[in-house]
């Protein structure tokens, strides 16, 4: 934008050197000149009008050069004087107004339409955007087409009456356009949000996105987690980024407890909550909206430590009873229905504690924890709810789902041994909740029940083996 009011203000300036040259040589000179710079004005906006609608695909270089090659090929001969420009040149008069006769050149005409076929192709690029854009770029893009339209018009008319300050006054007016709309109207909307100098020093990732889903901003944060995907973003579609940086970090999106976050892979799982909110403008008309990415990996860890502490059995890592009281408590639905509850009971952990020590002994509650949990169905709490006491819930458990689970946990334990104390003995029993009618209170007391029926029966069994027949 810089180049082309730079070009523009060599256009006006040797337009008012031939305006105001006494001398009819050095007037031709500026007449030449304000030519060259009209040739080079047009190329420029239209350099402009694709960087303004593209702001995210660069313009290469070559496509510059190739551009600008009719404009180089105007300056020189215009420094040459060449007749293929401007074949004759004469003031007939000087005051009050300069009074030409002027013979144009084949290049002449051929510079004029290059120019005015820039002037249409950024006035499409420019109503393109404005069909594509939301409001606020709407009127920007409504805008550059009227001074586009305005300096076409002025300059043709001035083409045929001979008389280039009807170009002149037509820049001029594009030149206020543009300043009007790129400064002072942006100023007051979204792209003033967007460019607000607070959004580089808040350390989350932060997006300022248009109605129709175009990233409008991005801060530097947001630009370094995203760079392997784009150069700025700006221009893109929020939801195609968001999706294509999951994919290449591995990530989810999830929702806890109302809160949307994202996992991703990146040297280790990290944790961002999406905050969003909405931008309004002066008359509280919604124009965007704010996207905030924090990083909460360590919030979350910590949550997740409270939470393993609260809810899990130091010593063995199963659930603990806190856990297991508010889980049955959440299961107390139909749905959940046939409900089972299994009770479990390790055998001799007093006896093996104080002969061999606690140590021993918590190796059993180990041990015991594991051979429950690694048989265990899906969808089942196993917890450690005492000293030697387990229970496990089972939602949605027929019977011989759950005799098949109490038979591979038996196995389990039988084919354990560990010195000093030998193989794990659980007692276990198990009721199953099979309607709405049974209170889960009673539900437990049954799985108690039958699994103190199981510990009676195996001390029973115990005896009976000890017992010595003489004959």
């Amino acid at each position: 934008m810089t180049l082309f009011y730079v070009s523009a203000f060599l256009w006006v300036l040797s337009y008012l050197l031939f305006i105001f040259e006494t001398d009819a040589d050095q007037a031709f000179i500026g007449y030449l000149l304000s030519l060259c710079a009209k040739s080079f004005t047009m190329v420029l906006l239209l350099i402009f009008a694709l960087r303004f609608t593209n702001p995210f695909f660069p313009i290469k270089s070559n496509i510059k050069a190739f551009l600008l090659i009719i404009p180089f090929i105007t300056l020189i001969l215009c420094l040459l004087k060449h007749g293929i420009f401007i074949a004759h040149f004469e003031i007939l008069r000087f005051y009050p107004f300069k009074e030409l006769s002027i013979i144009k050149g084949i290049w002449f005409y051929i510079s004029a339409v290059y120019g005015y076929i820039c002037l249409a192709l950024a006035a499409a690029m420019f109503y393109q955007h404005y069909r594509l854009s939301s409001v606020i770029y709407k009127w920007q893009s409504l805008l550059f087409i009227t001074g586009i339209c305005a300096l076409f018009i002025l300059d043709l008319l001035g083409i045929i009456s001979d008389y280039e300050g009807f170009g002149i006054i037509g820049i001029l007016i594009l030149c206020w356009i543009m300043y009007y709309t790129y400064l002072h109207f942006r100023a007051s909307d979204l792209a003033f949000v967007a460019a607000s100098e607070v959004f580089e020093m808040i350390s989350s990732i932060v997006l300022v996105v248009e109605l129709n889903g175009k990233i409008l901003y991005i801060n530097s944060k947001a630009r370094e987690a995203f760079s392997l995907i784009c150069k700025s973003c700006e221009g893109m579609q929020f939801d195609d980024l968001l999706q294509t940086w999951l994919q290449e970090r591995s990530g989810v999106m999830t929702e806890e407890k109302g809160v949307s976050l994202i996992v991703i892979d990146d040297d280790g799982r990290k944790w961002f909550d999406i905050l969003k909110s909405p931008v309004t403008d002066r008359s509280g008309k919604h124009i965007g909206d704010f996207y905030e990415l924090r990083d909460v990996t360590i919030q979350h860890d910590l949550i997740e430590q409270l939470y393993k502490l609260v809810n899990y059995d130091q010593l063995t890592g199963i659930l603990n009873r806190r856990y297991f009281e508010t889980r049955l408590a959440e299961l107390d639905e139909e749905k959940y229905l046939p409900l089972c509850i299994l009770s479990a009971d390790l055998n001799n952990l007093k006896t093996v504690n104080d002969t061999f020590g606690h140590a021993y002994g918590d190796r059993m509650l180990i041990v015991s924890a594991e051979h429950l949990k690694e048989s265990a169905p899906d969808q089942s709490d196993v917890c450690r709810i005492g000293g030697d006491e387990f229970a496990v819930i089972i939602p949605n458990c027929t019977k011989q789902c759950v005799e098949s689970y109490i038979t591979k946990v038996r196995e389990s334990n039988e084919g354990y041994h560990e010195n000093p104390f030998g193989n794990i003995d659980l007692s276990i029993g198990y009721s199953i909740r099979d309607n709405m009618g049974v209170s889960l209170t009673e539900s437990l007391k049954q799985a108690d029940m039958a699994m103190y029926t199981d510990k009676a029966q195996k001390k029973y069994e115990e005896r009976s083996k000890a017992r010595t027949y003489h004959g």
